[in-house]
């Protein structure tokens, strides 16, 4: 897969399949979108032409940090997903080309011009698969009624239009803002049905109170995440290494999660802590590590005693 920041590098494809968003989450939604783009180019390929399916990643700017209480060495995201996770996610999908959109000058652009200038004489774009709500150019005026109008105004249509369905969980459609709303809501089951995947965070092992490692629990602390965080809670999940000369390198471990406030022991800032179920000697500070949720089990409280606390810890990792 090739990746780009901006268009100075034209495609030597004959046809050029394309989908256009800011993908946060690379949900199921998205990814039904993607396979689209996929499966055309390899069609026109399997007809002996050269093709490309090519994802232009527009990432939203972040306007804040999510910290809420956190700690400082927490953070939080308001996105989903870092950019780089999105493109490692189309480059499971077999996505050919990612162009990443952050100048906002491209944005700027008249719809017309951006498909014009861009999509067709640059990538050799010959069809292009949207949603109702996908947008593009100055003003967002570049949709699937405007686009589709493009066509229809054109003697010899140089593209096709395609509109792609929602993906729907229940009777709401699959979005980033629903998942984000289930996550905060604790809904993890939902949120992962909806993104296709376990929503996870990822890292920075850094040195805390080890007040877990004092209750025979052993935690290891997450610093610098740049994911979204659910509500506050107990989670079980999946953890793992990603450091590649860690002896655990992405091997998957059981493992029980703690976002928020230890109100026991009258914490004042909220952390992210994981236990990993059967390990006491793990050696993890300056390791980057990753957390899988799979299901809220519990909100965070405070016990009246130690060992309380040490009574619910053993029933959190069974």
């Amino acid at each position: 897969m090739k990746i780009f920041n901006d268009f100075t590098v034209e495609s030597n494809a004959d046809s050029s399949a394309v989908v256009i968003g800011s993908f946060d989450g690379v949900h199921i939604g998205h990814q039904e979108l993607i396979r689209k783009a996929v499966d055309y180019a390899d069609a026109q390929r399997n007809a002996g032409l050269i093709a490309e399916s090519v994802v232009i990643l527009m990432p939203k700017l972040s306007k804040r940090v999510r910290e809420h209480a956190y700690s400082s060495q927490l953070h939080a995201s308001e996105f989903l997903l870092t950019v780089q996770e999105r493109i490692d996610i189309m480059q499971r999908l077999s996505v050919d080309r990612v162009i990443v959109v952050e100048n906002v000058e491209y944005r700027n652009v008249d719809y017309r011009d951006f498909v014009n200038d861009y999509l067709l004489d640059r990538l050799k774009m010959r069809k292009i698969f949207l949603t109702k709500y996908s947008k593009m150019g100055r003003g967002a005026r570049g949709n699937y009624k405007t686009l589709t109008k493009m066509v229809e105004n054109e003697t010899a249509p140089k593209f096709e239009v395609e509109k792609v369905d929602f993906q729907m969980l229940g009777d709401e459609i699959i979005s980033s803002t629903l998942i984000k709303k289930l996550l905060t809501a604790g809904k993890i089951l939902d949120a992962n049905t909806a993104l296709g995947r376990k929503h996870f965070v990822k890292g920075l092992i850094v040195e805390g109170k080890k007040l877990g490692k004092k209750l025979g629990f052993p935690t290891a602390n997450f610093a610098n995440i740049q994911e979204y965080l659910p509500k506050d809670g107990v989670y079980r999940g999946v953890f793992r290494v990603l450091d590649s000369t860690h002896a655990l390198y992405n091997i998957p471990k059981p493992a029980v999660a703690s976002l928020g406030t230890n109100y026991t022991f009258s914490a004042k800032s909220q952390t992210f802590e994981v236990h990993v179920i059967g390990e006491t000697g793990l050696e993890l500070y300056g390791t980057n590590c990753m957390f899988e949720f799979e299901k809220f089990t519990r909100e965070m409280r405070k016990f009246a005693s130690k060992d309380d606390l040490i009574a619910q810890l053993n029933i959190d990792v069974l």
